[in-house]
Parts: structure tokens; sequence; C-alpha cells
């Protein structure tokens, strides 16, 4: 499911506490649901016991949020994962939730709710970081943009206790011109930072990765299919995924 209903500006008063990630809220009235715990970390942190916690912390974020806003009679809600990196520090899932919500058996409003997050997971419990976004110039290889090809971001999070310096330079391989783009980005602790259809074209792309002294290179193939490409620095290292996306 990938509409929802659109409650950004509402104040919601939710708490997030603890490295287990229980969830505390002012319920709503008797009549509308009630609101949900986060699920209990994964005895072990393999990659689908990750998938399935990062799932259940994202629903549960999501619908506490919605009923402490609106006390609906009903709140459904739809999500995705996708496994980015699994690193010493632990496992990084990407997961994006919609909602609907229903009062007196209908849909009260359509407009979509995006809500992602990306989360380290870890046989403790988790640590979620969301990106913002930000506009940035596209890199131009040879090849003309094909029509309806929707724009690809890279996404670049930074998990720790301090704010990172990152840059990112993206080149065209086998492409001359205006090829290569270089984005520098200052990522929030446990924070990140979406930039904004970098790659319009398909193509394969040369990803360098530049932090605390610390370098990382790799490619990025991008085809039709929906991919994107994450960015992790951690206090073990620099990590480049590509993703592509059901």
């Amino acid at each position: 499911m990938r509409t929802g209903l659109r409650y950004g500006l509402l104040a919601v008063g939710l708490l997030a506490v603890g490295a287990l990630g229980v969830l505390v809220g002012v319920g709503p009235g008797s009549d509308g649901p009630a609101l949900r715990e986060a699920p209990a970390p994964p005895a072990e942190a393999n990659e689908s016991a990750a998938l399935r916690y990062a799932e259940g912390l994202e629903r549960t974020r999501l619908h506490n949020r919605i009923v402490n806003a609106t006390a609906p009679d009903r709140v459904e809600t739809g999500c995705e994962n996708y496994s980015v990196a699994a690193t010493p520090s632990g496992r990084y899932v990407f997961v994006r939730c919609s909602a609907m919500a229903y009062e007196d058996g209908s849909v009260a409003g359509t407009e979509p709710l995006p809500s992602s997050a990306l989360y380290r997971i870890t046989d403790e419990g988790y640590t979620r970081a969301e990106a913002r976004g930000r506009s940035a110039p596209e890199v131009q290889p040879d090849a003309p943009e094909p029509p309806a090809f929707h724009g690809r971001s890279v996404s670049v999070y930074s998990f720790g206790e301090r704010e990172r310096a990152l840059t990112v330079a993206i080149t065209a391989v086998n492409s001359s011109g205006d090829a290569s783009r270089e984005y520098a980005a200052s990522v929030e602790p446990n924070g990140g930072v979406a930039l904004s259809s970098v790659v319009t074209t398909p193509a394969t792309y040369r990803v360098e990765v530049r932090t605390d002294g610390r370098s990382a290179t790799g490619a990025w193939t991008v085809t039709d299919e929906s991919e994107r490409l994450f960015v992790v620095a951690d206090s073990d290292g620099l990590w480049i995924a590509p993703v592509r996306e059901q």
C-alpha cells in the first residue's frame, strides 16, 4: 500500500525511550485503536530478523503517530523494506511505510504520508536515522536522457555521536563532457541527507566517498529498474550500497 493520510504538521506527543525502542504516547479515545508497543529486538540480528524488526519498528511508530494525532477508527499500514549493508556494527535496513486512516468506515483522506528511515540493527536494539532532502545537480553522461525515466537519488547516512562532513563524487564511466559531479554533505549524528535526482540516465557510474581521512570506491549500475544508492559512514568505515527496490 503506498497511499495514506498526511499528518506532517500535527503535534504527535510521541517519545522514543531507550535502545529497545519502547514507544510512549498519549492514548486515544476508548473507541479508537490502541497504541502499539514496539517489537522486542531479535535474539540474533541476522538479515531476515533485522528486516522484520526494522519494519515492525517503523509500522509501530507510524501507527502511534497517527493515533495520537487524530484518533481514527482504524489505521492500516503498508511497508517496504530493503537490506542495505552488513557491517561489524550491525545490519542496515531501509524501511518505507505509508498508512490509511479510516473514520466512520470511510477513508479519511487520500494524500500519501511516506515514512522512511534507515535502521541500524544490532543484537542489543536499533538506531534510527532519517534523511533530509536536498536538491543536487545531476551527472550528465553522453547518452540522452530517456523519456519517462525517473531520477535516482543518493542517500548519505552517518551513524555515531558527531557530525560528519562527507564528499561523494559520482562519475559516468566511458563518458565525456560534464559527466562527473562532486557533492559535499554535512550529516548530523545518526542522520542523513538525500540528494535527489542525481542520476537521470541509465549508465554505470563510479562512486567515490571521502570522510575523516578515509575513502571508499564502488560502482553503481543504473538501469530502467528502480535503484537507489546508499552511502553509510559509521565507526567501522564507509559503505557504498546500491539497492534495487522491488
